[in-house]
């Protein structure tokens, strides 16, 4: 079909290319009788001094044939047009009648194809059908035997992981039991040594308090001396200014009789001791409690006891802020921990 336009666009192109050109040539032969025309003017002119009735006859006369060549020019290329044009449409009938044959030639043909094509497959469908159902038997055997060798291997690394994992359990805990056992030990030597240390530090706190209340106690007393010897010293000061002042105004008289009050000296007073107060297990237990809870990472009681370090900040801190023996803090922790 494409061709076939083609066809006939080129046709067009060369009938219009041939009215092109047989325009072209009869303005040329238009200009060129007009340039006669003109040529024969002057002609004219420059003779018709000197044979002007001759040469009217003869132009005339050559007007005359002039025109009538030009008339049969002009026919010829008339009917010359006409023959072209009448070539031109018969060549595009022949050619319309000539597209329209091969259209149909290939529309048969092309139906014949596309016959043959549908037939070819239907044919290729239903032989990839039959391969399709065969492997679709053949992949459904293979998934079948492929799960059961799964389902085998899975039931054997199965028991194997539980065979491991029971295993690493047991492990795990006499691991756990171990540690402890360790730690607890260890706490316990801790707490022995910070229950021995306390001890000291009570017995030297004690020794300093003692010495304190000795040097206080002396202290006082001396400053009490001082004082009975300074009130001794101002009272007997003021019997010799009263009696000098007695015998300044009465004379040697001695009915009048000087009464001294003596005042006693005031001795401040000993400090009393607060009982201390009693500790039970209930405010050990909240203590290490409220201890625990304030832990960042949310430990619980089994990991402060296997940690070491943590272990070690509890007793410090409970035997400094209640005053209590560190095994003491130690007992609780680990009876909390086992509830």
């Amino acid at each position: 079909m494409a061709s076939l336009m083609q066809t006939f666009a080129i046709a067009r192109k060369q009938r219009r290319q041939a009215c092109d050109d047989l325009a072209a040539s009869m303005r040329a032969k238009q200009q060129s009788w007009q340039q006669e025309q003109k040529d024969l003017g002057k002609l004219v002119e420059e003779t018709l001094n000197q044979s002007r009735q001759e040469r009217l006859a003869g132009e005339l006369v050559r007007r005359s044939v002039t025109g009538q060549e030009q008339q049969q020019r002009f026919e010829s290329s008339q009917e010359r047009a006409e023959l072209m044009k009448k070539s031109l449409q018969q060549l595009q009938q022949e050619r319309l009648s000539q597209s329209a044959a091969d259209q149909q030639q290939r529309q048969a043909e092309s139906q014949a194809r596309t016959l043959g094509v549908r037939l070819q497959l239907q044919e290729v469908s239903r032989h990839r059908q039959t391969m399709a159902q065969a492997e679709s038997f053949s992949r459904k055997v293979e998934v079948i035997e492929l799960h059961e060798r799964v389902q085998a291997e899975l039931a054997t690394n199965r028991a194997n992981r539980l065979t491991a994992a029971a295993q690493d359990q047991g492990d795990r805990r006499d691991e756990a039991n171990q540690r402890r056992q360790a730690v607890a030990a260890e706490m316990l030597q801790i707490a022995q040594e910070r229950s021995e240390a306390s001890v000291k530090d009570a017995h030297h706190r004690q020794n300093q308090h003692h010495a304190l209340e000795m040097s206080v106690e002396l202290l006082l007393n001396q400053l009490q001396a001082e004082r009975q010897a300074m009130g001794n010293e101002l009272r007997q000061d003021l019997r010799e200014f009263r009696q000098q002042l007695h015998e300044s105004v009465w004379g040697n008289n001695s009915d009048l009789v000087v009464v001294e009050v003596i005042s006693p000296v005031a001795t401040a007073p000993k400090p009393a001791k607060s009982p201390a107060p009693v500790i039970t297990a209930a405010v050990i237990d909240d203590f290490v409690i409220n201890y625990v809870a304030s832990l960042p990472h949310s430990l619980s009681l089994g990991d402060v006891m296997n940690d070491r370090e943590q272990a070690r900040e509890l007793l410090a801190q409970g035997a400094n802020k209640l005053g209590v023996d560190p095994s003491e803090i130690l007992n609780a922790l680990l009876r909390l921990a086992e509830l």
